[in-house]
This record gives C-alpha cells, structure tokens and sequence, in this order.
C-alpha cells in the first residue's frame, strides 16, 4: 500500500501570509561622523568684522633689531620702526542639499508609525554627515580643493582611475587612505593646469579602498592624464571648473605647513614660516616633540598643546615607548597602554595623513571665524523648506560658510615620513 506524499506546513512559507513584515531600529553600519568635526570646537574663534569685499589683517612679523650703544654726547640711534605685513582673508562657501516630496511631508505628520526611522530626520541626519566630512577631510587640505591625482593614462567616457599622492603631496597615502576620501554618488572633476579637462567631470560608482581606485562615469569621452589632479564637482553646474571645488576651499593644515603664499603673503617675508618642518623618516618620539616645543617657543613665543598624528605613527610610538618601560612583574604591563607629554592633547583619526605628526599652539598658531552657526543635528522646520517649481515636492539647504586663519605659522611644526605600523 502506498504512503501518501504529505508536505511540512511550515511559518516561511504555507502560512507566511499570517505574520506581519517587522523592521527593528536602523543599524549604523559604519563610522559616518567625523571626530574633527567635534576636534575643531576647541579652536577659537577669531574675532573679525566680515565683508563681501576685502578683509586684510595687519601682522607683525618683522623683528625690531638692535638699539645702539653711543658714546656721551653722540649721535643718537638711527629712528627705524619696521613696517607691518598684511594678510588677505576669504572663507569657504560650503552648502549641502537635499529634497523630498510634499507626500514624504504629510507622512511625518500622520504616518510616523509606519516608518522604521522619520525620513525627514533621516535626510538631515545625512546632510549633516556629508558638511562634517567635507570639513573634516579639507582641515588637512590646501585652499586649492585638490583631493589627490591619478596615476591613469587612458580615454574614455568610463574611467577606473588609480589614485595617488593624498592632497596633491607626492607619495602621501596608502591605497586604502586614499579611496577612503571618496564616497559612490561623489562627483569628481579632472583638473590640469589649472583648467577642467574637456568633459572632465563624472560620477563615481565605484570604489576600491584595497586596489586604492574609483570607477567613474564621465560626462563624455574624456581624456585623462597621468598626476591629473582630483577635485570634488558636486554641485548641479555639470560642465565648467565653476562647478567644482577648485580654488574654493579654506586654507587647510598642509597648506599652511607648506605652501609658498598663505592667506596672501609670501613665505619669503621673514618669520612667515612654520617653525619646524622635517622629512627625514624615522621613528616619532619623544625627542622629535621637545624639538618643536623649543622650536615654537624660539621662532613663536608660544606652547604647543596639540599634537595631531596618524593612527600608526602613534601605534608605533607607543611600541617603541613600551619598549624602554620597566616592569615590577611580567604581569605589570598593560597592553592598551598610551603615551603622554605634559600639557600636550593627542588627537588622531582615520582621516589623518599617514606618516606625519603635527605640533602647534592652538590659541596663537589658528583661528576659525564663519558667516552661521555650525550646523547641528536635527531636521530643520519646514517653513525653510523650499516649494521646487512645477514639482510636488521641497527643497532644503544648508550653508556653513567658514574659513581658518593661520595667525602665526612660527606656531606649527610637523614631522613626515614617520614610522607607523
């Protein structure tokens, strides 16, 4: 006799229809926020009447010299009063965007029960991750925008460009580090020679931080060159250098540590660089910051408080620190162990530049100032939503324009080429 055939009733999938779809809370899959964003409060704000024109600042750099030994009765001192020097000042408009739909509106006011998260705060939240990223990542950067070049050669509309040399500074960067400054839907503008190369902005669709690459889709067939430069393009100008960062963003750490001209003024007036710059690889230590101490108290009258380094060269001071410690037992030693320096704050991120460790004097070497408040979280009201024409749907923006001053570069000091593991 035959068995009939009798099928399992299971909850998947015969009686599937009888549960309900469930959504938990929205996971953060990954570190969006950026600790500069929060590092750059502790700045001060530097006081300035702002105008649309031209703002300058008078600064003292030229030393007094000598005064003279005369003899009774001589002929008294030669009456010379060196001259100021002058800074020329400017900020960086940053603005973000988003929209969303009159429907998406009226479902924040009736169906937020429905919703695993609000849309609208949601779309915010977003918003403020791309400002804080923007800041932090061009802290580090130089007034030119650039972001790093490419090693490509090739023509076409589809381009995988290699990257190479982090903001433009020859060999600085890992593969790694050097995706890690691009996101998908980024867009990006070829610039050489200070010009956008013809059809030389697309949109990124791909990145690969282990081959340090960006797929991107051009506007066209365009023609790249090897150490191209790399510039952000998001803004909804599509075809002209007008859309893109270039030569519009704020002064940023390496460029006052290395540029020729900062905020207008030429590195060749006396005491208008850096106190200290070194190059030579090696090991960061505690020798290298009794150095820029002395420097900056010689060359700036100031003490350093702050010293910004790369995850690995502070992995690998503290290696070679733990190295030198006396232990009391072979349980004595913790493994998570740190490094200090009296009066000195240590700061380090994934953003930060492989290899250097920069020592300044916040309060005498920079100074931010902007036209708004920094920007905080939340979702704005919708009364500052704009009404988009001819469409169903609203608009928001937000603008933080805002810049550094570089008071005193005899402030700053920086090693480069150091070890990291």
């Amino acid at each position: 006799m035959a068995q009939l055939v009798q099928s399992v009733t299971t909850a998947a999938t015969t009686l599937n229809k009888a549960y309900r779809k469930m959504q938990s809370g929205m996971l953060k899959g990954f570190n969006s926020m950026s600790e500069e964003w929060d590092m750059l409060d502790d700045i001060k704000d530097y006081e300035l009447t702002l105008s649309a024109r031209e703002m300058t600042v008078p600064i003292d750099l030229n030393r007094a010299g000598r005064s003279a030994m005369i003899a009774e009765g001589g002929l008294e001192k030669n009456p010379v009063t060196p001259g100021l020097e002058e800074l020329t000042l400017t900020w960086a408009n940053l603005n973000e965007r988003w929209m969303t739909t009159l429907t998406a509106k009226y479902l924040d006011s009736k169906g937020q029960a429905g919703q695993v998260i609000r849309q609208l705060r949601l779309q915010a939240m977003k918003a403020l991750e791309a400002i804080s990223n923007t800041v932090a990542w061009q802290f580090y950067g130089f007034s030119t925008g650039y972001a790093c070049q490419t090693s490509t050669n090739a023509t076409s509309a589809t381009q995988t460009l290699t990257l190479i040399n982090a903001f433009g500074i020859s060999g600085l960067g890992s593969a790694g580090y050097l995706a890690s400054m691009f996101s998908v839907y980024d867009r990006i503008a070829i610039i050489r020679s200070g010009a956008l190369v013809a059809n030389g902005i697309g949109e990124i669709t791909a990145v690969d931080e282990s081959a340090g690459t960006i797929a991107v889709t051009m506007i066209g067939s365009c023609d790249v060159n090897a150490n191209d430069y790399i510039v952000f393009a998001n803004s909804v100008e599509n075809t002209t250098i007008a859309g893109t960062d270039y030569n519009l963003a704020p002064v940023g750490l390496l460029d006052a540590l290395n540029s020729s001209s900062v905020h207008g003024l030429a590195n060749t007036v006396p005491n208008w660089n850096p106190a200290l710059t070194s190059s030579t690889a090696g090991r960061f230590s505690g020798l290298k910051i009794r150095k820029a101490r002395q420097a900056i108290a010689n060359l700036g009258n100031a003490k350093p408080d702050l010293v910004i380094w790369s995850q690995g060269v502070a992995n690998d001071t503290i290696e070679a620190e733990r190295a030198l410690s006396r232990f009391d037992s072979t349980m004595g030693m913790e493994l998570d162990g740190s490094v200090k320096a009296k009066g000195i704050t240590f700061f380090s991120t994934r953003k930060t530049p492989p290899g250097y460790a920069f020592v300044l004097d916040k309060a005498n070497g920079v100074g931010k100032y902007s036209l708004l408040p920094k920007p905080t979280a939340g979702v704005p009201p919708f009364a500052d939503g704009d009404k988009m024409e001819n469409r169903n749907a609203l608009q928001f923006s937000i603008d933080f324009p805002y810049a550094y001053i570089w008071k005193s570069r005899r402030c700053l000091a920086s090693y480069s080429s150091q070890t990291e593991q």
